[in-house]
């Protein structure tokens, strides 16, 4: 929460957080829960990825929306 709380912060793109958020999980999950839960969080990390395809193509584009306050 922190890590996509600081992402959202500095960059305004929600989508860009969740993506962060994400990997940051599966990179830490070792060190922090042990590696049986590596490959359950690398299948949702995936998917993740997968599910924001759009807006991976819209942030390479310049044309993600923001988050507005």
């Amino acid at each position: 929460l922190m890590v996509w709380i600081a992402v959202v912060a500095v960059t305004r793109y929600v989508s860009l957080g969740s993506l962060i958020s994400a990997v940051t999980i599966l990179i830490l999950s070792p060190f922090f829960l042990g590696l049986s839960y590596f490959l359950p969080l690398l299948l949702m990390v995936g998917v993740i990825v997968w599910r924001h395809m759009e807006n991976i193509e819209r942030l390479k584009a310049g044309a993600e929306s923001k988050a507005e306050w």
